[in-house]
């Protein structure tokens, strides 16, 4: 993904006028729901960040098939090139499968529209929904962008931009003209969008003028709940993404939501690393560039339900944040509140990891194929972008996440947590209560998980045996320290008698039970287990 300057930037937003499926309940009792379209997949980090990172790249000297004419008797409102096209329409429909919709495709009239909407404003040289006339245009192109311009999403910056940065900005929407409605997030988040075309135009006296055609609805009716920014699940964030001061959107499904009130409808927005909480109700704030902000607001840009809000005091966003709507109706009146959860992080660090590197997981290395396996699923993480940690103690939390997310991160059944030591907070929290359920791993005691303990190879080795369902080993012991009816001897013997041996022991004759085991080694037993005897 491609640094973006953000100063100077403008965007104008487009002013069209015009019973909830039962789901898993949190603690609270409320439903905890997930954000976009029925049957569309919810994206791992590392899907999100294939996405960015195979973008397509365009020449910025290469911007048009045939460059605008600007002057005078203005007979061309020229044609982007292709792979500029290209690269706005793919940066679009990444951020609408993130957010759980449907690919959009471009449509050769709305490029025309488009263009000629953004040839129209540069000629006017205002930013406009409703440009006037420029002294020379000719009637038909004018006529042709005055359409376009009115039907389009817009925007301006000062210096020569492409229309990625212009997609990024309208996703952004949050200065204060804009921050009200979020109008072109949600033309670009609209279900029922199924073509779009882009236009742009650079001035070298007044900046660049672009446009994205926004009211294609003819695609099929779609089936959600909300569409929200951030969405649901894992969300990129980080520099020139979604930073501190953007605003936050859930719009609600018209099939399934009565119109919200500003005065009924209340948003908690929770940060699950500390507990910290904003609240969001009732009117009063004041569009700004940065600080708390909340309304409710019911024009119809794409969908015509939005609970919009901003939190005031964050650095950056990470971790895991929880946002509960409460003082919502059905379309029959009653009660329906929910709650979301998005799991933050940073894009830039996401797509890095892709193809990691790291200087103690050389080529040929023993734990290397296993390390990357680990890293490019999501498995495990390094301890920096340059290092593993493969020779350091791995500890009773982190060899229950790893073997949680090896084998799919499943949801546990039961809210109840029987380990003080375990906080809600803890992102590990699922993976110990599912390993407790499945009695893969008990705790040291019967409150006491010890999480950050040192897990021992025999231990570990176990506790990947009980994932397995417990099979029976038939092979005889090779190891002098494995005794007979020791705790970890059936483990240890299965993972020997595999296909291909999940460990073969610390030399031919010892295994090391109670050594504790290190990362690398721990990721290496999974790679094994789940690759190559699958």
């Amino acid at each position: 993904m491609r640094k973006r300057g953000r100063a100077a930037a403008f965007a104008l937003a487009l002013a069209l006028l015009a019973a909830l499926i039962p789901a898993p309940a949190r603690a609270d009792g409320l439903p905890a729901l997930e954000s976009g379209v029925y049957g569309q997949e919810k994206l791992t980090r590392e899907k999100i960040a294939a996405l960015f990172a195979a973008e397509p790249e365009a020449d910025p000297e290469a911007l048009y098939e045939r460059k605008p004419d600007m002057d005078a008797p203005y007979e061309d409102a020229g044609k982007i090139a292709a792979a500029h096209n290209d690269a706005a329409l793919t940066r679009l429909n990444d951020l609408r499968k993130i957010a759980g919709l449907p690919a959009v495709t471009v449509d050769a009239r709305y490029g025309e529209l488009a263009q000629a909407g953004a040839y129209v404003d540069a000629l006017y040289g205002e930013l406009s929904h409703y440009p006037g006339q420029a002294e020379g245009l000719g009637n038909t192109i004018y006529s042709l962008g005055a359409k376009g311009a009115s039907e389009s999403n817009i925007a301006w910056s000062s210096w020569k931009t492409d229309l990625v940065f212009s997609v990024d900005m309208w996703m952004s929407d949050t200065d204060i003209v804009n921050i009200s409605k979020l109008g072109h997030r949600r033309w670009a988040l609209n279900p029922t969008m199924d073509k779009t075309g882009f236009g742009h135009c650079f001035s070298e006296n007044l900046g660049t003028f672009t446009a994205m055609y926004s009211f294609s609805r003819s695609g099929p009716k779609q089936t959600y709940d909300f569409i929200s920014w951030p969405a649901s699940g894992y969300f990129p964030a980080g520099e020139d993404f979604f930073e501190n001061n953007t605003a936050w959107s859930v719009t609600l499904s018209p099939d399934k939501f009565s119109k919200s009130s500003i005065n009924e409808v209340k948003v908690t927005l929770r940060r699950e690393s500390d507990g910290r909480t904003w609240e969001f109700s009732g009117s009063g704030y004041t569009p700004s560039a940065s600080g708390d902000y909340f309304t409710v607001e019911g024009s119809n840009y794409g969908v015509d339900n939005c609970v919009i809000f901003r939190p005031a005091g964050i650095d950056n966003y990470d971790g895991r944040y929880t946002v509960t709507l409460t003082g919502l109706k059905t379309l029959s009146g009653a009660n329906a509140d929910f709650s979301y959860s998005v799991e933050f992080f940073n894009l830039q660090s996401a797509i890095k990891r892709l193809n990691p590197q790291f200087t103690d997981a050389p080529a040929g290395g023993s734990y290397t194929p296993a390390i990357l396996w680990g890293v490019k699923n999501g498995y495990v993480e390094p301890v920096s972008d340059t290092a593993f940690g493969a020779y350091s103690a791995c500890p009773r939390w982190e060899v229950v996440a790893m073997l949680w997310n090896a084998c799919g991160s499943p949801k546990p059944t039961s809210t109840q947590m029987p380990f003080t030591d375990v906080p809600a907070s803890a992102p590990y929290y699922d993976a110990v209560l599912w390993a407790f359920e499945k009695g893969i791993a008990r705790g040291v005691s019967d409150t006491v998980f010890s999480p950050e303990s040192a897990v021992e190879r025999g231990a570990a080795m176990t506790f990947i045996h009980r994932a397995e369902g417990e099979t029976a080993a038939g092979v005889d012991n090779p190891f002098t320290d494995v005794p007979p009816a020791g705790a970890y001897t059936h483990a240890i013997l299965w993972a020997v008698s595999q296909k291909t041996p999940i460990t073969s022991g610390t030399s031919t004759t010892t295994f090391s039970p109670y050594a504790p085991v290190e990362r690398g080694q721990m990721i290496t037993f999974l790679y094994r287990w789940q690759v190559e005897n699958s």
